[in-house]
């Protein structure tokens, strides 16, 4: 159903124009955003493209491009890159999902002050990229997804997004590190770490995330031990930390008050601390065991 009714949504816009892609606000067939990318005219009404399904060489976007397209809010693309002065350009991009940035891909002067999602996956660039320039200024951005970042071994600095309502780091291999930063992120709401098999440690700052009340680090398989921070996140309501090597949950989780769900699906934990207790909750607290543990523990209202 869902994909019925996206194409009958993107059927109703190819109408708009049918003999002009130029005149289009959304255009998802790639041949057809490539070719209105590379056309001389300006596409003043062009708000979204997709470069995604493109498969021969890399797409450069110059600027001269870019200034063609003043109003464009929403972009993705994959293996393709900018080029130029683009500093005064995408002024109004709101969405941007990147896939495959070339590994020579500086973008210095990459600012995107209306930003609100940005979506990176299969990125072999370093912590080092000049991409991660986006972030400085990204005062606006709400929602951050890092996956498959294989080249990551250090979070950027968070410093410059500060309303990130949602942050995910999906599959990156070769994380070891979570930038302290990330503790200034007072909005965020919904925090995924998963899957990144390297990491073996978080920082305490983790505490200041105080409107958190979603946290997975799922399948981090070297992960030993969480933060004892981890009690200031009063708002926390769902904790997993399944596939994981943590032994144990420190005491101050007793601390988060508002905690109704933990999955502690496939990790070696033998007990519970004693604090988790004092847990006042409005239902029940779940733990999730696939092993031969038979401790269970409820806590009711």
């Amino acid at each position: 159903m869902h994909d019925q009714l996206r194409d009958l949504g993107r059927d109703i816009v190819r109408q708009e124009c049918t003999w002009n892609a130029t005149g289009r606000r959304w255009l998802w067939n790639c041949e057809e955003a490539l070719e209105v990318v590379r056309s001389k005219e300006r596409k003043d009404k062009v708000q979204a493209l997709n470069l995604v399904e493109h498969h021969s060489d890399p797409i450069c976007i110059t600027d001269e491009e870019l200034e063609r397209m003043p109003n464009l809010k929403s972009l993705k693309l994959r293996a393709g890159t900018f080029v130029g002065d683009i500093d005064n350009h995408l002024l109004e991009l709101r969405w941007l999902s990147w896939d495959s940035p070339p590994l020579d891909c500086r973008m210095a002067n990459l600012h995107l002050k209306n930003l609100v999602v940005f979506e990176l996956s299969d990125n072999k660039n370093t912590e080092n990229w000049g991409g991660w320039n986006i972030l400085k200024m990204a005062n606006k951005l709400k929602v951050l997804s890092l996956t498959k970042c294989e080249g990551l071994k250090r979070t950027p600095d968070f410093s410059g997004c500060l309303n990130l309502e949602r942050l995910s780091l999906d599959a990156c291999p070769n994380l070891q590190e979570v930038d302290p930063s990330i503790g200034k992120l007072k909005g965020l709401v919904h925090l995924d770490i998963i899957w990144c098999e390297s990491l073996q440690t978080l920082p305490e700052e983790i505490g200041g995330l105080v409107n958190l009340k979603h946290f997975s680090m799922q399948g981090c398989y070297e992960m030993e031990k969480l933060p004892c921070s981890i009690g200031k996140l009063e708002s926390l309501f769902e904790l997993d930390v399944s596939s994981s090597k943590i032994k144990s949950l420190p005491d101050s989780i007793g601390n988060a008050k508002h905690l109704s769900f933990i999955n502690l699906t496939s990790t070696p934990i033998g007990e519970l601390p004693i604090s988790i207790g004092e847990l006042t909750c409005t239902c029940l607290v779940h733990l999730w065991m696939l092993d031969e543990w038979s401790y269970n523990f409820f806590v009711q209202c």
